[in-house]
């Protein structure tokens, strides 16, 4: 049998898929995820990966060190963000990735650390990069802020939470973060990002930046409806805030099956 070596194993999968599909019909919609995937493989190749298989909407794949997959796992987020949505449904990606030994073969890896990647991928949510917390500290430290690591309890520590997102609606946009860490949505000419619509109060909802990440906060007549990718739509009423994931989609005063328009944030 071939000897073991210290690789990093990378597992993305696309997400948001069954949505997608709906969204733009069968044949178009597996198109995309099709694109969507090999827009996946080229990224992983350009970034120095080896991508040993593909099953679906998963990839596998091998780099010489976890920086190297920390950038690959950002340049795919990247790349998956910029593809068109399609009826208000957009496609995301999800990694997990773990440095340790491994088997290579032809076409597969085999040992425990293919195994730990695997449960770390069953963890990580839309538009998330997760990996263990040995690999976290061999990485550079510019990477720390685009990773998710496990607890010491088995939990999933998320406080590096999304620090930048980018906030559009029809032909508006702004942008939420470190240098911008309040945008006022509304009806109100005034607003930062003006959304003129009857269901929208004239102040009708707050993106801002806190502490442990970005945040949503309802301060309308009629509610803020959210989903986050991945997660069941949710309404905010009455002064309520829930954090925002990485990508998803606010309907402002209706639920967003009856919405014109929806407001979409991406992270950055």
């Amino acid at each position: 049998m071939a000897a073991k070596q210290l690789k990093t194993v990378l597992f993305a999968e696309v997400s948001g898929r069954d949505e997608y599909v709906r969204a733009a019909g069968r044949v178009i919609g597996w198109n995309g995820i099709s694109d969507c995937v090999n827009s996946l493989q080229q990224t992983a190749r350009s970034s120095g990966g080896k991508v040993v298989k593909v099953i679906g909407p998963e990839l596998m794949m091998l780099f010489e060190s976890p920086d190297a997959a920390a950038n690959a796992a950002s340049r795919m987020h990247a790349a998956v963000n910029s593809l068109p949505t399609v009826g208000g449904a957009k496609l995301s990606v999800k990694v997990g990735y773990h440095a340790g030994p491994v088997i290579e073969g032809s076409d597969d890896l085999l040992g425990d650390t293919v195994k730990q990647v695997a449960a770390l991928l069953r963890q990580a949510h839309a538009g998330e990069t997760i990996t263990t917390p040995q690999t976290a500290r061999l990485l550079n430290p510019s990477y720390s802020g685009q990773v998710t690591v496990p607890g010491s309890a088995g939990g999933i520590d998320r406080t590096r939470a999304q620090r930048m997102l980018r906030l559009t609606y029809g032909s508006e946009s702004a942008t939420c973060g470190p240098d911008n860490r309040i945008v006022l949505v509304g009806r109100d000419p005034a607003c930062a990002l003006v959304t003129p619509t009857a269901f929208a109060s004239r102040r009708h909802c707050t993106i801002f930046l806190a502490a442990d990440g970005l945040k949503v906060r309802d301060h309308s007549s009629l509610g803020t409806f959210l989903t986050n990718e991945g997660s069941e739509e949710i309404q905010l009423a009455n002064g309520q805030e829930v954090a925002l994931g990485t990508h998803g989609w606010i309907s402002v005063g209706c639920a967003r099956a009856f919405a014109s328009r929806l407001l979409e944030f991406t992270g950055q």
